[in-house]
């Protein structure tokens, strides 16, 4: 059947992003196909900004012919019409389209089969942010990743599905790279946890509790934090503060805690892997297994299935690894066509690197 069509007006960057993302994962495998289109008169399903004032209105069910269903995004519990509270998830979106799906007549086989929407999945951009935030550094930097990530019985293949994948623009990691990559010093609050400081200028970030001892800081959607800009002489007196720590940390254990087991989008099975560098277990949190991890590939250049079967580390885990080694450039990847992909340029400017 012909994709259904989503169109949106007046949403902001990372919402565009974050929608964008979720229509690509969900379609053919938690939804129907969904697609985006630019003109809203062709559109199955308008998303707006209601807190913008782009209104519309949505009623039950219609025709395809009386013209787009209308969803707005609003910051207010009470939204007028067919309405997602912001922070929206991946569930809250997906249980909307899922919806939307019946009143056109074109539910899935797994919709026609379960009456109810589906769970939503572990992949991307979770709210249920956990409760229990320590007050303070926690002294045994692995506590942190005691839990497995990942289920055990998971193979390799099944971390493949395209709804398993680490999209980096849906977690604190992507946010991280793109105000690095723009420069400006800015200050990264969420309502559940500890506030902190980005200094890309010094490539460091500031913060009075470690972050790296807040798993669930880095799970949480890319949605859910503010960003305040900060003056030039407010990072000036950050730096000089005995709280500033690398920000090649922080890239780190957002990448490492943000992945889940899951593998990044545009990576491949074939790749062949290995580090360029040893990273600083001393400043990030790690578990044994990935010194166990790190000893081999400094050596070997290996496919990640290779990688599990010389080490006898779980898949999940040798993933995680992998995705904080190449956010911080430790990383080099050689695709199954023989292309080399080296540490970023991005990551290739920042002062404060791992070893220095």
């Amino acid at each position: 059947m012909d994709p259904l069509r989503i169109s949106l007006v007046g949403l902001s960057r990372w919402e565009s992003v974050f929608v964008q993302t979720t229509v690509d994962l969900a379609s053919g495998i938690d939804l129907a196909p969904w697609r985006l289109v630019n003109d809203p008169k062709s559109a199955d399903v308008l998303l707006v900004d209601a807190d913008r004032g782009v209104q519309g209105t949505s009623s039950g069910n219609r025709d395809l012919d009386d013209g787009p269903i209308v969803v707005s995004f609003s910051g207010e519990a009470n939204a007028p019409g067919r309405g997602l509270t912001r922070p929206v998830s991946y569930g809250d979106l997906v249980a909307v389209l899922k919806q939307i799906e019946y009143e056109l007549g074109e539910p899935t086989a797994k919709q026609r089969a379960i009456a109810e929407p589906a769970p939503e999945p572990q992949a991307v951009a979770p709210t249920d942010a956990p409760t229990d935030v320590p007050t303070k550094p926690t002294s045994d930097s692995t506590s942190a990743l005691q839990a497995p990530l990942g289920r055990s019985d998971e193979s390799l293949a099944d971390k493949t599905r395209q709804a398993r994948r680490f999209v980096e623009a849906t977690r604190l990691i992507g946010l991280l790279k793109q105000v690095v990559e723009k420069g400006d010093p800015v200050e990264i609050a969420h309502d559940d946890y500890p506030s902190f400081l980005v200094l890309p200028k010094y490539s460091a970030y500031s913060t009075r509790a470690e972050t790296l001892a807040i798993p669930g800081l880095f799970r949480c959607s890319a949605l859910e934090f503010k960003l305040r800009p900060i003056p030039d002489d407010v990072a000036d007196e950050a730096i000089a503060s005995d709280r500033c720590r690398p920000l090649s940390r922080l890239l780190y254990g957002a990448s490492l805690f943000g992945s889940e087991g899951r593998l990044l989008l545009n990576v491949g099975l074939e790749d062949r892997l290995r580090l360029n560098n040893w990273p600083d277990f001393d400043a990030v949190p790690y578990l044994p297994e990935h010194k166990t991890i790190a000893k081999f590939m400094l050596v070997h250049t290996e496919t990640l299935g290779e990688i599990a079967a010389a080490t006898d580390v779980r898949i999940d885990t040798i993933i995680d690894f992998c995705n904080a080694c190449e956010a911080t450039g430790l990383l080099e990847r050689r695709s199954a066509n023989g292309i080399m992909h080296t540490p970023t340029t991005l990551i290739d400017r920042m002062r404060g690197f791992f070893g220095t």
